[in-house]
């Protein structure tokens, strides 16, 4: 019996679609670096086309800066749920400090 899938929206492709390419670009950065990289091999190592980086990102500069957001973020956002939220917030601008430099 084959269960029906629900269907995704514009927005969920289109959001996945980035997250491939981020992590993608993420690969063949750390591979590459930077200059050497090319936007090529990020949709390659998507499995994506060049044309959905760029309907994605307008440059290799904008989707290295995407890279290096959506990391940051990421960390911040464990750094968030690490911080023991009874303290004070000194205390949990202190920890939270303390993590983000580890």
């Amino acid at each position: 019996m084959r269960v029906a899938q629900a269907r995704l929206t514009r927005e969920e492709k289109k959001a996945q679609t980035r997250a491939r390419l981020l992590d993608a670009a993420e690969v063949v950065f750390a591979r590459r670096g930077f200059v050497a990289a090319s936007l090529d091999e990020v949709a390659e190592e998507a499995g994506l086309t060049k044309g959905a980086v760029y309907s994605n990102f307008d440059s290799k500069e904008d989707l290295f800066q995407a890279v290096l957001d959506d990391r940051y973020n990421a960390q911040t956002m464990r750094i968030a749920d690490l911080v023991d939220q009874s303290a004070s917030f000194t205390e949990q601008a202190a920890e939270g400090a303390r993590l983000l430099l580890d």
